[in-house]
């Protein structure tokens, strides 16, 4: 939230990130961002690790990353779940580190 707001008063003019999937697991969301909010706002994303750059432009491949990146984030969740629910019922105790 705060990164957002600091792009919309026109304080941040590029957002570099490790890996794409940190800008979010929501694809629509990630979409949204690249090409429309960050375009409006003349903010450029540099994701180092997957090789996206804006100033290159767009790969037509990248709604479909986004969504692989989505469905691992549920899917992930689902497996926590699981596991969580399964120490549950065990009676035995679970600690998160």
């Amino acid at each position: 939230m705060e990164l957002m707001e600091l792009a919309e008063a026109g304080k941040i003019g590029t957002i570099i990130v490790k890996d794409h999937s940190r800008l979010g697991r929501n694809r629509l969301v990630v979409g949204q961002l690249l090409e429309e909010d960050f375009v409006y706002m003349g903010i450029r994303y540099i994701a180092i690790m997957d090789n996206i750059d804006t100033k290159d432009g767009l790969s037509d491949f990248l709604p479909v990353q986004d969504w692989f990146n989505e469905m691992h984030a549920k899917n992930t969740s689902k497996k926590v779940q699981a596991v969580f629910q399964n120490k549950g019922m065990s009676g035995k105790s679970c600690i998160t580190v």
